[in-house]
């Protein structure tokens, strides 16, 4: 399993990517701190799971989201977010998202996100 964290505060990017890793044994979680990044890294990998912060240095990771799901990214996306309770359901659908939470990201946020994958790809 790949992947990816979109977060621009380099210690809520750790601490995502550390319990990513633990709950997922995951064989790679890479770290993208704004838009531009995120771009260049999914260009070079296929990742399973995407974790998208909302607010980003270079742009907005809601309208990253659409972007990506328009250029064909399948991955499955998550945002995390502070301002994740103000986008209303349908535009985070609208976007592609496939589920998302407020943060601080915690252990259960982790294991929930990978339960939700693999539920989402029918796996156990």
């Amino acid at each position: 399993m790949n992947i990816l964290v979109i977060e621009d505060s380099p210690m809520q990017a750790k601490i995502a990517q550390q319990m990513m890793a633990k709950v997922s044994s995951a064989h790679q979680v890479d770290i993208a701190d704004c838009c531009d990044a995120a771009r260049e890294k999914i260009l070079g990998m296929q990742y399973d799971i995407i974790l998208v912060d909302f607010g980003l240095p270079d742009g907005n990771g809601l309208e990253l989201t659409r972007e990506l799901r328009d250029s064909g990214v399948t991955s499955y996306m998550y945002a995390l977010s502070g301002n994740f309770d103000t986008v209303p359901l349908e535009d985070r659908k609208a976007a592609g998202l496939d589920g998302g939470c407020r943060k601080p990201f915690s252990f259960d946020k982790a294991e929930e996100v990978v339960r939700s994958y693999r539920d989402a790809i029918g796996q156990k």
